[in-house]
């Protein structure tokens, strides 16, 4: 009788272990499933952060430009102001060699 315990006993332990051998398989799988999963995410989140630094430096060369194109309109609106200063001048000295004659 102790030696039919011992053996149900026995084939109970081995049965764990099968079990045991089971769930170690399952969780090996499900871990590799996550690591690809994860992979996946780090390849999609390292392809988005490329395309955001690519779209600051376009917005960066876009703004210099607009910046260089402001400084340029400034200069000319700073050169027509002077020209029409300087046609105001000569317009009233005009006005004044006319009154004079």
């Amino acid at each position: 009788r102790a030696v039919q315990r011992l053996e149900r006993t026995l084939n109970a332990k081995e049965r764990d272990i099968q079990g045991l051998h089971k769930d170690v398989r399952k969780f090996k799988s499900t871990v590799s499933e996550l690591k690809s999963e994860q992979k996946m995410k780090i390849e999609s989140i390292q392809s988005e952060m490329a395309d955001i630094e690519h779209r600051c430096i376009l917005t960066e060369d876009l703004n210099l430009g607009l910046c260089e194109e402001k400084a340029a309109l400034e200069s000319q609106i700073a050169k027509s102001k002077a020209d029409l200063e300087t046609i105001r001048v000569n317009l009233d000295k005009a006005d004044m060699t006319i009154e004079e004659y």
